[in-house]
């Protein structure tokens, strides 16, 4: 049976978990907890008769009380979202998602341990796993590339940096960058064109927030190594990308800092830049999924 893999904590007692579903200890529970609190409700709720899963394993019940749960997720939830493709030409490019990464939806029904239509959330998941899943060698494909020919994934999807210098490199199966970070801008090496494809929501920001990236990155997950790292704009480069459905005017969306004279240069993956000081336009707005390298001074 086929569930979804989104992360749960379930304890080992449910009959623990029951006595948390209503009244005071509810209200005592954290977030993720009440969370997990309200599967084991909904889940009993379609079951038959709980006490016919006393007989089975731990791990299946997990399986099944994750799947029940999922059957109550309001369609309403993900009717916004939106499909979109971007091309990767070969050789370099600069890319950054411009979707949600928390808001995604599962687009191939062979992706492993989740159910096609799946809220899948990228933002507390390897960078490595989110390539895998969403690129595609034509754009007319249904199969990601990495499940459609795993040793063409490996040759053409060459190597992923970013700013901070760490790669994912498919051919040895090494994720230097751990978790793929909203806003963040990489650089990607491709041996031919390939295709970036997702459902998900967009952002909408219409304005370069500085203090969005100065917080904590470091992400715990238990079945992984993450690359963490405190996330803090100084001084100097950065990639940034452009977290909108549109395309952002320059000179609205850096407004603040264009006019504190903190932006030096900004440049597009083709070479050509902005420079507000010398009053230089080459390229008037940031594109959806493309990445930007940008120079900050005066922070």
């Amino acid at each position: 049976m086929k569930v979804s893999s989104k992360h749960i904590i379930v304890n080992n007692s449910f009959s623990k978990l029951k006595n948390k579903t209503t009244g005071k200890e509810f209200l005592k529970l954290k977030n993720y907890q009440k969370k997990d609190a309200l599967i084991y409700s909904l889940s009993k709720e379609k079951a038959t008769s709980i006490n016919k899963l006393k007989s089975i394993n731990i791990e299946n019940k997990i399986n099944f009380f994750k799947a029940t749960y999922f059957n109550h997720i309001p369609q309403e939830a993900v009717i916004h979202y939106e499909s979109a493709i971007h091309k990767f030409n070969q050789g370099f490019n600069m890319f950054s998602c411009s979707f949600d990464l928390s808001k995604f939806v599962n687009i191939y029904e062979g992706l492993p341990n989740y159910n096609l239509d799946d809220p899948i959330d990228y933002s507390n998941k390897k960078l490595s796993v989110f390539f895998k899943n969403t690129i595609y060698e034509y754009e007319t494909d249904n199969v990601p590339y990495y499940y459609k020919n795993l040793e063409g994934y490996k040759e053409n999807m060459i190597i992923v940096n970013s700013y901070y210098g760490n790669s994912y490199v498919p051919e040895y199966n090494y994720d230097g960058i751990g978790v793929i970070q909203q806003r963040e801008g990489y650089k990607i090496k491709t041996g031919k064109d390939l295709y970036f494809k997702g459902k998900a929501e967009y952002e909408n920001s219409t304005k370069f927030d500085l203090s969005y990236y100065s917080n904590d990155l470091s992400v715990k997950l238990a079945d992984i190594r993450t690359t963490q790292h405190k996330r803090e704009i100084e001084n100097g480069w950065y990639m940034i990308g452009c977290p909108s459905k549109n395309n952002l005017l320059i000179s609205s969306y850096f407004e603040d800092l264009i006019n504190k004279n903190q932006i030096r240069i900004i440049k597009r993956n083709d070479g050509e830049v902005v420079t507000p000081e010398y009053n230089y336009i080459g390229f008037e707005y940031l594109e959806p999924f493309n990445g930007y390298q940008i120079k900050f001074q005066n922070l």
